[in-house]
């Protein structure tokens, strides 16, 4: 029996509240028997109305240990369990996901790896499986969050985790309106262990919900854009000499620097082609400073709510 108090988060979604029911009731038993104290927070993301009809199966000494916390509006799912994090009292705080059941089996051995000094212990697909449409979707969003944000993130890692009091608190104190949760668990630079396991394939989340949260995570974690624009910039250096030295050999040669023959030209029309070229390159510099201001503002204006809680109950 461990001595130690844990808080289990749990966020409910639609597509797998078929299995709320024995997923609670395995956990509880886990729990019930490894720790002395410990507490399940269910967070509904307004995926049903009321969770006591869902959880009516469950029995009295189950329910005991249960709290839910209803949203008054649907908010992503990273806000959602930010939800629970600010409800825990543990000693640690373990995140579990329903759409992998047997991940219940795993809360013991997340838990005794984190006593080896470790903050944050995560599982890890040994083998993930994708549909192939996607693999290039997910293999650039990782490399992109990789090379720009100056973190590293595993593009295998599970949402399942376990995590400590203090590196729990250093993530709440991230305040953050839009979030992408696997890159706060990386910036707040505890030490980190994985758990290799075989997850099961399951049907992953369709392509508008994964490109909401791929654009919000490359826009919030790294200087995509900047470097973006100042690449933009620097092309058009190279765009505005060769269209320079272009426009000075077709006036004086009729000729271009290719060796085609261009004839007779419009007055004016090397010097607009000049202009053109370096206001081109003027506005490229521009975009590039203005992609930084904007960047520093939209780090420091977040101020919003990042959730709103309707009630918190008891099962």
């Amino acid at each position: 029996m461990h001595n130690k108090f844990i808080s289990v988060v749990i966020l409910l979604k639609s597509e797998y509240l078929k299995n709320v029911n024995p997923f609670l009731m395995k956990v509880h038993k886990i729990l019930n028997n490894k720790f002395s104290h410990f507490e399940i927070i269910l967070v509904n993301n307004c995926v049903h109305p009321d969770i006591r009809e869902l959880t009516n199966e469950l029995s009295q000494k189950v329910k005991k240990d249960i709290a839910v916390i209803n949203l008054s509006i649907k908010t992503n799912d990273d806000n959602a369990i930010i939800a629970g994090f600010d409800k825990t009292n543990g000693d640690y705080a373990m995140v579990l996901d329903l759409n992998f059941p047997d991940n219940s089996d795993h809360i013991v051995n997340l838990f005794e790896l984190s006593q080896n000094n470790y903050d944050i212990v995560y599982l890890k697909y040994k083998n993930r499986y994708l549909p192939k449409s996607k693999i290039i979707f997910y293999k650039l969003f990782y490399y992109l969050m990789n090379k720009y944000s100056g973190y590293k993130t595993d593009i295998n890692i599970h949402e399942s985790r376990i995590i400590s009091r203090r590196a729990l608190n250093a993530i709440l104190s991230i305040r953050e309106n839009i979030r992408y949760m696997k890159g706060i668990y990386s910036i707040v630079g505890y030490k980190t262990k994985s758990i290799e396991v075989d997850i099961p394939p399951h049907e992953p989340e369709n392509y508008k919900k994964q490109f909401k949260s791929f654009i919000i995570a490359i826009t919030s974690f790294t200087g995509l854009l900047s470097s973006l624009f100042l690449w933009i910039f620097f092309t058009s250096i190279i765009f505005i000499i060769f269209v320079s030295i272009n426009a000075v050999t077709v006036k004086y040669s009729s000729y271009d620097i290719l060796g085609n023959y261009i004839g007779q030209l419009p007055v004016g029309w090397t010097f607009t082609i000049l202009f053109l070229s370096i206001t081109f390159t003027a506005i490229s510099f521009m975009l590039y400073i203005i992609s930084i201001y904007l960047d520093n503002i939209y780090k420091e204006v977040k101020h919003r709510p990042i959730y709103i809680i309707e009630s918190f109950q008891r099962l």
